[in-house]
């Protein structure tokens, strides 16, 4: 279980979760294990303690 440390980071990893790159947004997304998209993030920069991953299909246009 990851747990922050109020030090901005974040001690573990959150399981069964991965972060790709939207191209068309230029912001990370967050998918949980099953490929169900979460949320995106709104600042720029990745999820602390996340899984990157590439994307598997190039983006719609």
């Amino acid at each position: 279980m990851a747990r922050n440390t109020g030090k901005g980071f974040r001690v573990g990893q959150q399981k069964n979760r991965y972060q790709q790159k939207n191209l068309l947004t230029m912001l990370f997304d967050l998918f949980d294990g099953n490929g169900n998209y979460l949320r995106s993030k709104k600042s720029k920069g990745k999820f602390k303690g996340v899984e990157t991953r590439t994307a598997k299909k190039p983006p719609r246009r």
